[in-house]
């Protein structure tokens, strides 16, 4: 099954296949996988502004939809950036630890990331490793995760996310 969770704006904001996941009210909503269209779907991600996907080979974006370039402020093409340009200093090692790895993904990435025009904020990257036309790839899923965190502190500042990378089976 797809499990298509929503934000507080009604948006989609993760997309995951589960044979075992179930609904709550008001946050998601189950979908059985052969009522949807795996093309359709792909279609939907690759231009999605609300999900940011990119891909990642050797370090570098091969790809980077509109709502990932979007998260990071880049108005144009992301392709061939190199991923750790735009995570904060501390959280560097910790990604390339990342990007030097994919047989272990996935991954999550939680740090400081740095978007094109300086500012910087709060970001949590899922890894998971793939294989495109015989080639190791990484898929990367992008949150801004700033609000979150001033919600969850109790003085209501974004506390310091300690950069790290947290491996899942």
């Amino acid at each position: 099954m797809f499990l298509i969770s929503t934000n507080r704006a009604g948006t989609p904001a993760h997309i995951a296949m589960s044979a075992t996941q179930t609904a709550s009210a008001g946050t998601q909503t189950t979908v059985a996988a052969d009522e949807i269209n795996a093309a359709a779907v792909s279609r939907m991600l690759i231009g999605s502004r609300a999900i940011p996907l990119a891909l990642v080979r050797d370090g570098k974006f091969a790809f980077a939809n509109a709502g990932f370039s979007a998260l990071f402020g880049a108005a144009a093409d992301m392709v061939g950036m190199a991923v750790v340009d735009l995570i904060g200093a501390e959280g560097r090692s910790a990604m390339t630890e990342a990007l030097s790895k994919p047989a272990e993904c996935p991954a999550a990435f939680r740090g400081r990331a740095i978007r094109r025009d300086g500012t910087s904020f709060q970001v949590e990257l899922s890894l998971t490793q793939e294989t495109l036309d015989g080639v190791a790839t990484i898929c990367v899923f992008g949150q801004d995760v700033t609000d979150r965190q001033i919600s969850e502190c109790p003085s209501g500042k974004a506390p310091s996310l300690s950069n790290g990378l947290e491996l899942r089976p």
